[in-house]
């Protein structure tokens, strides 16, 4: 049996009463955190000129998923799975969510729908090495992201497994792992980020009127098409462990490459005030050392310390309204030295880890290593941290918080009441 037929046959047996309680919570914990990440990622720049975009011309359900994917997932406040490098909740949830409400489906429907994307694009991206692919150019969230939103949307759809494997087939023929790398809020990544969703969707569409797809593509020539190479066996490796229990939360707009360097940097400075360091060097896996040395937020480290120490809000701020100008912000972040540790890179991708070493000016030093950031599937945020998180980005953005209780509420139960269909409330509370 091939990569796909064998996956497609485990997706097209999801049930909510056969998921495991831990498996239906994670995907109550998806839902409600993506949703916070488009609440706030609705009032960007990126997403306006995806409202522009959309406005030229009728608005169905694939330009619905391409807006809300993109709002979504340029926040860098959505979920990660760190082995994979992909950020599954920004593609995965907007599309069953949106499936939901035009299908009218019930909220045990959706949670299975968001199981089974989260379970296709992280296997997928761990078979190609997401995690190291990327820094060669090729981003996994985009390469995976037809896959998964096919995934999400045959099982909306109770495709048999035949057919779920058709979608899967029909939304890989549709992957392109190529990074857009444009810079700033006109760049087209977030808005190839919404067509690949868009696509997978449409792909489960034409599965579903018996449109057939390559099953064997995996073990073919896809690898060559991409630019990856697909290891078979890591795509099947334990097969009966849901992906969306490895999921990482972010606790505020950051890089995940860089998340536990600043967590250990918290630490510290809960141990002893900031005032009179001196020097702080941050060492980190080579593979992300680069990337997270950067001079702004929410890549650069330097960036992270400075604000945490002078600006602690601004770390939520995914709207940039804070001044990140200020000359002690500048000045700190003048200080701070980001290193490569042979240790750090020997554990990456299994770990994404930092060591943060602080100096202050009378000598006296502080060292912390951090493998498991707070929000890290080992660590993790849990509802309380989930909610606190929503309230600090709409405090820190001025947005309006009213949606955030109402949705949490409905969230932590969603599913629990058979039949009942709550996509188009949970849509209804977000601010327009």
């Amino acid at each position: 049996m091939s990569a796909i037929a064998d996956l497609a046959c485990r997706l097209a047996g999801i049930s909510f009463e056969a998921l495991p309680d831990d498996g239906v919570e994670a995907a109550r914990q998806r839902l409600f955190d993506a949703l916070g990440a488009y609440a706030v990622g609705a009032a960007t720049a990126e997403a306006e000129l995806m409202r522009r975009l959309t406005e030229r011309g009728p608005a169905g359900t694939p330009e619905r998923i391409r807006a809300m994917v993109a709002a979504t997932r340029c926040t860098e406040v959505d979920d990660i799975h760190a082995p994979s490098c992909t950020t599954v909740g920004s593609v995965v949830v907007p599309a069953a969510l949106l499936s939901a409400e035009e299908r009218g489906a019930t909220d045990r429907e959706l949670l299975c729908a968001i199981v089974a994307g989260y379970e296709a694009m992280i296997r997928l991206s761990e078979a190609v090495d997401g995690a190291l692919v990327l820094y060669d150019g090729v981003w996994p969230t985009y390469l995976a992201a037809p896959f998964a939103t096919a995934a999400a949307g045959a099982r909306l759809l109770e495709l048999d497994a035949e057919r779920t494997g058709n979608a899967l087939a029909i939304g890989l023929s549709r992957a392109t792992g190529i990074a857009a790398r444009a810079p700033g809020p006109r760049s087209p990544r977030w808005f190839d980020t919404g067509c690949a969703a868009a696509d997978g969707w449409l792909a489960a569409e034409a599965a579903a009127v018996n449109m057939q797809g390559d099953l064997n593509l995996l073990e073919g020539g896809f690898g060559r098409a991409v630019r990856v190479v697909f290891d078979g066996s890591v795509f099947a490796r334990e097969p009966e462990r849901w992906r969306i229990l490895d999921v990482d939360s972010k606790p505020f707009c950051t890089a995940r490459q860089g998340l536990s360097a600043t967590d250990a940097f918290l630490r510290i400075l809960e141990e002893r005030p900031a005032r009179g360091i001196a020097s702080v060097e941050v060492a980190v896996p080579g593979q992300v050392r680069a990337m997270i040395d950067a001079q702004h937020p929410p890549l650069g480290v330097p960036a992270q310390l400075a604000l945490a120490v002078y600006d602690r809000p601004a770390l939520w701020d995914v709207l940039r309204k804070r001044p990140r100008d200020q000359p002690a912000v500048q000045g700190f972040m003048a200080t701070v030295r980001v290193v490569e540790d042979a240790s750090l890179t020997e554990l990456f991708p299994r770990k994404w880890g930092g060591r943060v070493h602080v100096r202050w000016q009378d000598g006296s030093t502080f060292e912390l290593e951090v493998l498991d950031p707070i929000g890290s599937a080992e660590n993790p945020l849990g509802w309380e941290g989930l909610l606190d998180k929503q309230r600090k980005i709409a405090e820190a953005c001025g947005l309006d918080a009213s949606w955030i209780e109402p949705a949490y509420e409905l969230c932590r139960g969603f599913g629990a009441q058979p039949g009942a269909s709550s996509a188009a409330q949970l849509l209804g509370l977000l601010p327009t």
